[in-house]
């Protein structure tokens, strides 16, 4: 994983799940600019309208809680989630995550 990508990170305690863009990764943590997986639909589908309601944020997340991050990439006939974002919008990664 390099800087830039987008990836999913898997927390415990409690348990939660974040997709974004790969800001950092050390011995501290991860550095993300993303959202909660619980929000990519809504997300994906707020460019169509005028009122957004779910913003990406910088987060970081302590070594301590993650349990496994993994590198957002197409498996089989499944796309990507950004692949998935930017067909939906037409929008860069820049403009997404802004």
């Amino acid at each position: 994983m390099q800087i830039n990508d987008f990836i999913n990170v898997h927390l415990g305690d409690p348990r939660e799940q974040f997709w974004g863009r790969l800001l950092r990764l050390d011995a501290a943590g991860v550095l993300i600019r993303g959202i909660d997986v619980r929000q990519l639909e809504r997300f994906r589908y707020q460019f169509t309208k005028e009122d957004k309601m779910v913003f990406p944020h910088t987060l970081f997340f302590p070594m301590r809680r993650i349990e496994h991050i993994s590198l957002d990439e197409a498996t089989g006939n499944v796309i990507s989630t950004i692949a998935l974002l930017r067909n939906h919008t037409g929008l860069t990664d820049d403009e997404l995550l802004k």
